[in-house]
């Protein structure tokens, strides 16, 4: 539900419920988590300058006890430079999952709900006349019991609670307004995550890089062309086990048939890198998609 209280306020509010059903039919295992959650959100904007967010949440769970979180954003844009300045602080909560309770020889039914703290500052600035967009953003996360699998030997996999972890890092990102229709975006995030021993959270790439060079012609088509690059990671908390580095590349293609007929096409993997984003588990090759949508209001196709 969104209601606009005045030109300066705004609030969402509602309800979500949820249930969660696990069944091995190996076993006897016949699992059910319920959660509803209440969420409340205001907005504040005063002009183009000034911005700002409160959001609260509860979760009342039928497994854990209730948790309530929040998060608080605020942003100042100075008109005169094109800057733009932003912070944000953050509280979370994630109840484990069934996999992770109750999956045979692997869940832990004793796992406790991940919580965590977090803040952030950022800086985006326009130059150009908006043509180039520069954006930097330093980011921190406490968690108290964060979820890992953890590699037990032989082969042999379990969920645990990590007592305490820390993640921070820096995103980088820019944007370019080119000639002929061109634009061009990319985006890296360097990442530091250690649990309170000193040693590397799995699955969690140091380095992550993208970047997409987008044209339009003539409005009707659209096409796109990225890449993906990630560094190793740790794949298990000894370290034997590492997933490699790889770079991919996609490419995207959609035409405005008429105003309610948008076509699509996509190409992964173009150059069949073979690959893995967790060890053990395979990707596809090169692969093609194609689709369609339909605007049954042609003026949403904007």
């Amino acid at each position: 539900n969104n209601v606009e209280l005045n030109k300066y306020f705004s609030t969402t509010f509602g309800f979500e419920y949820e249930v969660r059903n696990g069944v091995n039919e190996e076993s006897v295992l016949r699992e059910t988590i319920k959660n509803n959650g209440y969420y409340l959100q205001a907005q504040f904007h005063h002009g183009k300058r000034i911005s700002a967010t409160a959001g609260f949440r509860h979760d009342v769970n039928s497994v854990f006890k209730d948790s309530t979180t929040h998060k608080f954003e605020a942003a100042y844009r100075i008109l005169e430079t094109g800057t733009r300045i932003r912070g944000a602080y953050a509280t979370g909560f994630r109840a484990p999952t069934l996999n992770e309770l109750f999956f045979p020889n692997f869940g832990t039914a004793t796992l406790k709900p991940e919580e965590s703290k977090s803040w952030e500052v950022g800086l985006d600035q326009d130059l150009m006349g908006g043509k180039v967009i520069v954006g930097v953003t330093y980011f921190e996360t406490d968690f108290e019991n964060l979820i890992e699998t953890v590699d037990l030997g032989g082969f042999v996999f379990r969920s645990q609670n990590v007592a305490k972890a820390t993640t921070k890092g820096v995103e980088t990102a820019i944007k370019l307004v080119l000639p002929q229709n061109f634009r061009v975006s990319t985006n890296y995030t360097w990442l530091k995550a250690r649990d309170d021993d000193g040693e590397p959270l799995v699955r969690r790439a140091e380095h992550n890089f993208s970047a997409n060079l987008t044209h339009t012609w003539k409005e009707k088509l659209s096409t796109l062309v990225g890449v993906w690059v990630r560094s190793d990671t740790r794949s298990n908390s000894t370290g034997t086990n590492i997933t490699r580095a790889f770079t991919t590349v996609r490419a995207v293609l959609s035409y405005m048939v008429n105003k309610n007929l948008k076509l699509t096409a996509r190409g992964e993997n173009l150059f069949d890198e073979p690959y893995e984003e967790n060890f053990g588990f395979g990707t596809a090759g090169v692969s093609g998609y194609a689709g369609f949508t339909w605007y049954f209001n042609p003026a949403s196709a904007n």
